[in-house]
């Protein structure tokens, strides 16, 4: 991985620590009047969903404990003990290795860069062989195998507009930073079946 240092070393002088849940248990929940991270994280996700502004594409809910004996929690906690970053990684296959499904900065706590290089550098030490992110954006719609024409033409104007409005691009961009590399997304649709409805449930696809 590509370490963004600066932001690392920043977000340890701020006195941040990372912790790491064992792989497949959950974050604690306090139900036995103890440690209750699990409420804390669940409340800043509460304030990360209300912190987004603007117009939103889509906007889906979020449910990091699921299946939790194929997930791996990470979390990043202030110098006051304040939740300020949560990473979730979610198996896929033992051949395709794991995916970066959750990571989530919460207001006010710039410290996502370090809590997922501290995910993506922990995982091969339990034999995890490959990460992946999840489906983002690119800047351009590129045709493909029998897709030509004006109406293409049109299709990728209006792909590559909306992206620019809704800054469709930044999540792929932060994911390159971390030394990440694209892959293509390949669309498959009938004859006469991507209009701008199709286009809209692209960028629905890419922006969550």
């Amino acid at each position: 991985v590509s370490a963004p240092l600066d932001e690392i070393r920043h977000a340890e002088s701020e006195g941040v620590k990372v912790s790491t849940i064992p792989q497949g248990e959950l974050v604690p929940d306090g139900s036995d009047g103890g440690d209750n991270t699990r409420a804390q994280i669940d409340q800043r996700i509460q304030d990360w969903l209300a912190s987004r502004k603007g117009t939103q594409i889509h906007l889906s809910d979020i449910h990091p404990w699921r299946d939790h004996r194929h997930r791996w929690y990470f979390y990043a906690a202030d110098r006051d003990g304040r939740i300020c970053g949560f990473v979730a990684l979610a198996m896929l296959s033992p051949r395709h290795g794991m995916q970066i499904k959750y990571s989530l900065d919460f207001p006010g706590a710039p410290t996502i860069e370090y809590l997922i290089t501290h995910a993506i550098q922990t995982a091969p030490h339990s034999g995890v062989k490959r990460l992946t992110f999840r489906a983002g954006a690119t800047a351009q719609l590129v045709a493909g195998h029998r897709v030509r024409g004006t109406k293409v033409r049109i299709l990728q104007r209006t792909y590559e507009a909306l992206v620019k409005q809704f800054h469709l691009t930044r999540k792929s961009e932060f994911r390159i930073k971390l030394g990440a590399q694209e892959e293509p997304l390949y669309i498959a649709h009938p004859p006469h079946g991507l209009g701008s409805r199709g286009i809209w449930a692209i960028l629905k696809f890419v922006e969550d």
